[in-house]
């Protein structure tokens, strides 16, 4: 004993307040990663979607003529704040529609 309840060894107790302390950390961790990450996932899910209703072909077809037109409508900087989107939203739609 180093003293009135000090030991030299970490007690059950602390053992117990460490876990949760973990606990409570990774579970935080994880929620900020499922908030941050929710409108990726929304975005993959609503390309999903589009796919399983249309089909792949015409979904590569429709991701095709929204990268092109993404692409024109950013050349202008003030386009760009749709472009950027549109031009992101037409490569994910190819993406999901090759694989």
């Amino acid at each position: 004993m180093l003293g009135p309840g000090l030991a030299a060894l970490p007690t059950q107790g602390f053992l117990e307040e460490y876990q949760m302390t973990t606990q409570i950390r990774n579970r935080s961790r994880s929620t900020l990663f499922a908030v941050l990450s929710f409108p990726f996932v929304a975005l993959w899910n609503l390309l999903s979607l589009i796919v399983q209703l249309v089909g792949r072909l015409l979904a590569v077809s429709i991701g095709l003529v929204l990268l092109i037109a993404g692409a024109l409508v950013s050349l202008t900087i003030v386009g760009a704040i749709i472009g950027v989107p549109l031009f992101i939203v037409g490569l994910l739609l190819v993406l999901r529609g090759i694989f």
